[in-house]
């Protein structure tokens, strides 16, 4: 009965709970392109592109573009390094001027397994 109980209190918390208001009410939509290719047995190409508009297909409020090459040492254990490209409509941040931000990439995956679950953690 008190676990019963407990779910009820959570799942009535959660459905009253806001983490912000929005001012407006706008469908937004977020796109996302991505593929992985395996170059050999140990070295990967990715290439991620992300389109987000404030409006469904209009408003573009950021633009991101990853690309990266990596190298697998083990099943386990896996690098890659890359370039970022970000661009970001100024009228959502709290500077006027144009936003580009551009960045190297660094990942280091470690793939193991809790019980029956496969866990990736990305550093």
């Amino acid at each position: 009965m008190k676990n019963i109980l407990l779910a009820l209190l959570l799942i009535g918390s959660g459905l009253l709970a806001t983490a912000q208001n929005n001012a407006e009410d706008e469908l937004g939509t977020w796109y996302i392109g991505s593929v992985n290719t395996k170059l050999t047995e140990k070295l990967t190409y990715n290439i991620q592109t992300q389109f987000r508009y404030y409006e469904l297909a209009s408003e573009l409020q950021q633009f991101k573009v990853r690309t990266s090459l990596g190298y697998t040492f083990s099943p386990k254990v896996s690098v890659s390094v890359g370039y970022g490209y970000f661009e970001t409509d100024p009228s959502y941040t709290f500077d006027s001027n144009e936003f580009i931000e551009q960045r190297s990439v660094e990942d280091l995956n470690l793939r193991g397994t809790l019980g029956k679950v496969n866990v990736l953690h990305r550093y």
